[in-house]
């Protein structure tokens, strides 16, 4: 029903390269998980589940070690100092994005970026205050009843926050964004379900210009497989309901 009343909406996937020390670090951590996999047989035990969420943390944030919604680190292990001080210029995805920030600013456009990993918000979070531009961030430490306030704030119409930081389980539901016209998915995940709700923070009733979305990948990395996996899904659900190419930007035509 709403598709004949939003505005246009185009879906972009941008690959982008490891930097050396990502690289260095998923090489390792690549290696580690095919030893498990040689040594223990199969690939679903609690090491090969930890293995695999450390690749997908040092594609989207460089650290090897990722943190939950509440700042822990997901695999039980202790964060030190030197597992936090990644630059955004030590990790290609965020390199690529704060590269394009000042122009969106400058055209007066508006960004919501959805990260899987707290440790990605925060790397994004800095270099957005180096480069002088405001945001606004939920994630899961922030109080439930002060997640309308932040909202509030970045909606109203002379804000002058240019970005708003979004952890994708805290608030991929429920938020309604369409005072920005862009948004980023900067980490893939498993349930294209997941995406697709985060992408509806901006493009739903009340929105009034054209949509962009960003979805940035960590090129020839388990993020590639993790998208061709949601391609598949996605494309496997249509044919199922009859769906066709899941309306404007869904099918996967359009996805690439």
């Amino acid at each position: 029903v709403l598709d004949k009343l939003l505005p246009a909406r185009r879906e972009l996937v941008v690959c982008c390269a490891l930097s050396e020390a990502q690289r260095a670090s998923y090489t390792a951590a690549l290696a580690l998980l095919r030893e498990l996999q040689e040594s223990g047989g199969g690939g679903g035990g609690p090491e090969h589940l930890s293995a695999i969420m450390r690749l997908r943390s040092i594609c989207s944030s460089g650290r090897a070690t990722p943190r939950d919604e509440d700042g822990a680190a997901c695999d039980g292990s202790p964060t030190s100092a030197a597992q936090t001080s990644a630059a955004a210029g030590e990790v290609g995805k965020a390199a690529a994005l704060l590269g394009l920030m000042p122009a969106v600013a400058a055209a007066g456009d508006r960004v919501v970026v959805c990260c899987q990993f707290q440790s990605s918000l925060d790397l994004i979070e800095a270099g957005l205050s180096r480069l002088g531009l405001g945001s606004v961030r939920i994630d899961g430490k922030v109080p439930k009843e002060k997640r309308q306030e932040l909202v509030n704030r970045f909606n109203a119409p002379h804000s002058r926050e240019t970005a708003f930081l979004l952890s994708t389980k805290a608030g991929g539901t429920g938020f309604n964004l369409t005072s920005a016209n862009r948004l980023v998915l900067f980490d893939p995940d498993w349930n294209p379900a997941t995406d697709k709700q985060a992408a509806g923070r901006v493009f739903r009733d009340g929105q009034t210009r054209d949509v962009t979305i960003w979805r940035l990948l960590s090129a020839g990395t388990l993020e590639e497989k993790m998208f061709q996996r949601q391609v598949f899904k996605g494309d496997l659900a249509d044919a199922s309901v009859g769906g066709g190419g899941g309306g404007r930007g869904g099918g996967a035509e359009n996805r690439f």
